[in-house]
């Protein structure tokens, strides 16, 4: 009704000191999907919350042995949720992963490595919403005089073809009416945040 009236759907104790992001539909519109961040360890899985039942029924974990971590960005494919993108942070420092999986979690393929693509760091990913094959991620600056770039995969990330390089990207989305076609925004990447 326009926001006159609101009814909470997860919530956790504020003692837990967490906080959610990255708030999306999921599951084609049945449930919806966000980062559980925790402040005070930095770690942080990602929540599949199914709205008919109103109960949590996945949470994903970064496939890495570490106490300090966390999801930058992620994406969940819209025909089965138990396909994910998910780029991660690790140990606050140059560490930065892009894992792909098929199964929930449950086997993790690492597709993208920042210290394989000359320090360049993920600024954002993406799953074609009809072909899980089609991934994308947009890249930010690196340490070097290389910067950017718009890489695609049609093979679940065994290869990338770097389709913008020396452009800096952020955001992405699909045309809902084609999902053949791909709308990415500039950005420039500070550390961990993004400027569009």
């Amino acid at each position: 009704n326009n926001g006159i009236d609101w009814e909470i759907l997860f919530s956790m104790s504020i003692h837990d000191v967490t906080k959610f992001k990255d708030l999306k539909m999921t599951n084609n519109n049945t449930a919806l999907s966000f980062i559980k961040f925790n402040q005070s360890s930095s770690d942080n899985t990602i929540i599949i919350y199914d709205l008919a039942t109103n109960q949590v029924i996945e949470e994903i974990e970064i496939p890495y042995a570490s106490t300090d971590r966390y999801v930058k960005s992620y994406s969940i494919y819209e025909g089965d949720s138990n396909i994910i993108l998910m780029n991660t942070k690790l140990n606050f420092g140059d560490l930065e992963n892009t894992y792909y999986t098929t199964d929930g979690g449950e086997n993790w393929d690492l597709v993208y490595s920042k210290t394989d693509y000359d320090g360049v760091s993920i600024n954002n990913v993406a799953i074609n919403p009809i072909n899980p094959n089609n991934l994308i991620l947009t890249r930010g600056l690196g340490p070097t005089d290389v910067d950017g770039g718009l890489f695609v995969s049609n093979d679940a990330g065994q290869t990338w073809i770097n389709k913008l390089p020396g452009v800096v990207l952020a955001p992405i989305a699909f045309d809902p009416f084609n999902a053949n076609e791909v709308l990415v925004g500039t950005g420039i990447s500070f550390g961990d945040t993004v400027e569009n």
